[in-house]
């Protein structure tokens, strides 16, 4: 491993560092505002006292370094934080229901053998995608809950998935996760609140619920920052044979957090699996970019290829990264993950109480509420279909 070039991402990393230390410096010399004390009768200029300023609080720059690190860029790190469009349903879903139905009937399923009671045929001029809405509703504000009716709508969702690429399941995924993306869907009883003459009451609901890892629970901005800050440090202070992993596990994090906060609806090991020339090549003439993203990376997801927006720092980071295929990060991914927790995790001081933290974790967009984590012990978090 020693035999592969660091030098070219490390000399991208040191740009970097020295562009924190630049801003920093800048706002250790910016100060709150003070109201001026007079003014000049003549020209009416204020008098400022400046020991009437105070500096940047360290809390101020605590928080810009977290960003600063988890986006990857110095200076202009919030044109990062844009919420992408919404995606749109793909084709399949935009068919029939009922042919497709009427193909699921024909499958040798033993549920069809037991004379069990299925889920209701869609009218005939009912799309897919609103048959599917609809029965996310009978589940939930319909009360639908007994196990036979459960069990043929799972025996249906599963022939759906069966019957499309990855890149077409998105749609579906979002309204019942499967055991592919996560743990799996729960559907839990429960209640809501609503009011009905002039008084609140409680009506008995159902919810469909994504079951999920509880490495999947968003830790802090400091938390996650910090585990970068160590990871880049290994870059340069590690062990040469350990300094190749050190550094893809950087950018392997980097990008699952890019993914995480643009809501990508995707697997990490299809985030893993990015080719390099997925890279899109910037393009830096319009000035109206200024405040936009500029630099991008398509990574697959249920939805297909979707563009990510990275920072300068990050793209070029990744594509200076030694490998000997076609993929950006050409190690094991549990070599990179063991890494990560040895030399990010375990070393900074903040994550090390947070509970289980993986790859998968920067893939939850990382929160301010400071030294708290979401129970990791909840097996379930609400599932809002869209």
């Amino acid at each position: 491993m020693s035999d592969y070039d660091l030098e070219p991402a490390k000399k991208i990393l040191r740009t970097f560092l020295k562009e924190i230390e630049k801003i920093r410096a800048l706002l250790k010399n910016v100060s709150a505002p003070k109201p001026a004390l007079s003014f000049a009768i003549n020209d009416r200029t204020p008098v400022f006292d400046a020991s009437e300023f105070d500096p940047a609080s360290d809390d101020y720059w605590e928080k810009e370094n977290a960003y600063i690190w988890l986006y990857g860029d110095a200076w202009n790190f919030r044109s990062l934080m844009h919420l992408p469009k919404l995606n749109g349903i793909p084709a399949y879903y935009n068919q029939p229901a009922h042919p497709v139905y009427e193909l699921w009937l024909q499958e040798d399923k033993d549920l069809f053998y037991r004379k069990c009671e299925q889920i209701p045929s869609p009218r005939k001029e009912l799309s897919l995608a609103d048959y599917l809405q609809q029965l996310a509703l009978t589940t939930s504000e319909g009360n639908e809950h007994r196990d036979v009716w459960i069990e043929s709508l799972r025996c249906f969702l599963q022939f759906l998935r069966e019957d499309t690429d990855l890149d077409q399941r998105g749609f579906l995924e979002r309204l019942f996760p499967s055991k592919d993306s996560c743990k799996g869907m729960e559907f839990r009883k429960g209640s809501l609140p609503i009011l009905e003459d002039g008084k609140t009451k409680k009506i008995e609901q159902r919810f469909i619920l994504r079951r999920i890892e509880d490495s999947v629970y968003p830790i802090d901005i400091l938390a996650a920052s910090e585990i970068l800050i160590h990871l880049a440090k290994a870059i340069f202070e590690g062990r040469p044979n350990s300094q190749r992993s050190a550094a893809e596990a950087l950018g392997f994090a980097w990008l699952c957090h890019a993914v995480g906060c643009y809501r990508l609806v995707t697997r990490e090991n299809l985030v893993f699996s990015t080719k390099v020339d997925k890279f899109r090549t910037p393009d830096l003439k319009d000035p109206k970019q200024r405040l936009q993203p500029t630099h991008f990376i398509g990574v697959d997801s249920l939805y297909g290829v979707i563009d990510v927006p990275i920072s300068k720092t990050i793209y070029e980071y990744l594509l200076a990264l030694p490998r000997d295929l076609g993929n950006i990060f050409s190690m094991d991914w549990k070599t990179l993950l063991r890494t990560f927790h040895n030399k990010g995790v375990k070393k900074s001081a903040r994550a090390t109480n947070l509970g289980q933290i993986t790859f998968l974790t920067f893939m939850s967009q990382p929160h301010e509420a400071i030294g708290h984590r979401p129970s990791p012990n909840k097996k379930t978090v609400t599932h809002r279909p869209i």
